[in-house]
């Protein structure tokens, strides 16, 4: 019984990896924007969907070096920051793409997993995997 179960959970695994866009250079300006986290799968822990945020991540990405910068949308369309900019830099090792990030007090990185047009996800190195959506401003009429 065991065994069918983990050799189900293998099949999974495999089909969604298969399923999602593979990264290239090509496709890392697809970081360039909002987002928002759409769900957290932590290891041992039953996913986190979030359904609403009230803080989305804006990446400028040029030539594998920017930023990542914490925004609060406002109802009128504009963004509220604190100006705190973490530098970011994308690496490729050997078939891998990492972001790189760095501030004033701490440095560490993330796996890009996949990354098609509106999404995307990264894994950090305590295996927690983010999934990003690309973040669609409210319109108030």
């Amino acid at each position: 019984m065991k065994k069918k179960f983990y050799i189900s959970i293998a099949f999974i695994a495999m089909l969604i990896t298969s399923c999602s866009q593979k990264v290239s250079v090509d496709n890392l300006n697809y970081i360039n924007g909002y987002w928002e986290i759409k769900e957290v799968n932590a290891p041992d822990q039953e996913p986190r969907a979030y359904n609403v945020n009230l803080v989305v991540d804006y990446f400028q990405l040029d030539n594998g070096i920017g930023f990542r910068q914490k925004m609060v949308p406002q109802l009128d369309g504009s963004y509220q920051t604190n100006a705190i900019q973490e530098q970011i830099r994308v690496v490729d090792s050997i078939g891998k793409f990492f972001i790189k990030y760095k501030t004033a007090y701490a440095k560490w990185e993330e796996q890009i997993l996949s990354i098609e047009e509106n999404s995307f996800s990264v894994k950090n190195e305590n295996d927690i995997i983010y999934e990003y959506v690309r973040y669609q401003p409210l319109k108030i009429e």
